[in-house]
C-alpha cells in the first residue's frame, strides 16, 4: 500500500512538530482527526484544510463541518490520493473557531509499506502541545504565540521604566561636590575682603578725629 508521510507545524509556535503517516486511501477527515489528536486539541474542533501553493497561499477548501454559507466540500468526500498531486504537496490547516490556529502541513515522503498497522498514526512528536484555549479575559493573549509576545512587551516596558528611574533619581556626584566647595571658597574670600574694607574705614575715621 502507498503511504504518505507528512510533517505538521504551527505557523506561530516554534519547536512544535508532528510527523504523521497516512494511507493514500485515507480521507482528509481521517487525517484531520489524527492532527487534532497529535497536538492535544479537542476531537470536536471544527477545522478546514486548504490546498496550498509553494508559498503557502490558500487554494480549495475542505471542511470537517457544515456551514450555513454552504458550497464547501467536506473532508469526508476526499481521499488523500485525490488531492495529493505533487511530491511536495502542501496544505494549510485552520481551526474554525475564535482561536484560528494555523498549521502548515507538508508532504515529506511517499513510500510503499506492507505493514498492517492502522493508519493514519503519529510517528514522531517534538515539542509540547500548546494550550488550545485560554481563559477568556479581556485584553489577555488568546494563544501561545500572543502570550509570548505579551511577555516580551512587558519585559521591554519594565526595562524602559528602569532606565527612566535611573535618569530621575540621581545622587550628588563628585563634580557637584566640587562645585559646592568652590562656591564656599569664593564666599569666604568675599567675606575676608569685606572685613578688610571695614577695618580701613574705621582707621580712616580715627585719623580724622586726631586731626580735629
Amino acid at each position: 500500500m502507498i503511504v504518505f508521510r507528512f510533517v505538521v507545524t504551527f505557523d506561530d509556535v516554534d519547536d512544535v512538530e508532528r510527523i504523521i503517516d497516512v494511507h493514500a486511501s485515507n480521507t482528509l477527515k481521517d487525517f484531520s482527526d489524527v492532527i487534532l489528536s497529535s497536538v492535544g486539541f479537542s476531537p470536536d474542533t471544527e477545522a478546514s484544510f486548504y490546498l496550498a501553493t509553494d508559498n503557502w497561499r490558500k487554494g480549495k477548501r475542505f471542511a470537517n463541518h457544515i456551514e450555513e454559507e454552504g458550497h464547501i466540500e467536506m473532508m469526508t468526500t476526499r481521499r488523500l490520493n485525490e488531492v495529493v498531486n505533487n511530491p511536495h504537496q502542501r496544505f494549510l490547516y485552520f481551526t474554525d473557531d475564535d482561536m484560528a490556529w494555523e498549521l502548515h502541513v507538508e508532504l515529506l515522503r511517499i513510500y510503499k509499506s506492507n505493514e498492517t498497522d492502522d493508519l493514519p498514526k503519529l510517528v514522531k512528536a517534538s515539542g509540547p502541545n500548546p494550550k488550545q484555549f485560554t481563559t477568556a479575559v479581556i485584553g489577555a493573549p488568546t494563544n501561545e504565540f500572543e502570550r509570548l509576545v505579551e511577555e516580551l512587551v512587558q519585559e521591554e516596558d519594565a526595562h524602559e521604566m528602569s532606565d527612566d528611574d535611573e535618569d530621575l533619581v540621581g545622587g550628588v556626584g563628585d563634580e557637584d561636590i566640587e562645585d559646592v566647595e568652590d562656591s564656599d571658597d569664593e564666599g569666604d574670600e568675599e567675606d575676608e575682603f569685606d572685613m578688610d574694607e571695614d577695618e580701613d574705614d574705621e582707621g580712616g575715621d580715627d585719623m580724622d578725629d586726631d586731626d580735629l
